[in-house]
């Protein structure tokens, strides 16, 4: 039976309300507990991953590039570029990996042996050719 929903009858002494209160009181403290260790075990497992972050440039004018579409090989991970050519991928898992940027209008680039680390940011600048076609 839930002591915060018990009743109890009107000509019992005071002491069993209070005692429903303070049943009720630890069980807030219980769930209330519970909900930051909760939030500590997801902030924990956050620094079990690492951040990618770089800039994006434009090879012949040496502009960073916007709306260039940043992702890692063989996961879900993307970002995208923001107007100053800057993006950033959060949660990559740590090791090797391989980036690739891409951009239409634009030839394609991949960088291999991306080596990322636990709670830590690595730094990887993508470079962008303006990729033109003849039309007869």
């Amino acid at each position: 039976m839930n002591p915060c929903t018990q009743k109890f009858p009107a000509n019992r002494d005071v002491a069993r309300p209070l005692l429903r209160f303070q049943a009720c009181g630890l069980i807030l403290v219980l769930l209330l507990t519970q909900w930051l260790g909760t939030g500590r075990t997801l902030a924990q497992g956050a620094s079990d991953t690492g951040v990618v972050e770089g800039l994006v440039i434009e090879t012949w004018g040496g502009k960073p590039l916007a709306a260039v579409a940043v992702t890692v090989r063989g996961t879900t991970l993307a970002a995208t570029s923001d107007g100053q050519g800057r993006y950033r991928l959060l949660q990559v898992s740590p090791g090797d990996h391989i980036l690739r940027f891409s951009k239409s209008g634009y030839a394609s680039a991949v960088v291999s042996d991306v080596r990322v680390l636990a709670g830590q940011t690595t730094k990887v600048d993508g470079n962008l050719r303006p990729e033109y076609y003849e039309m007869e």
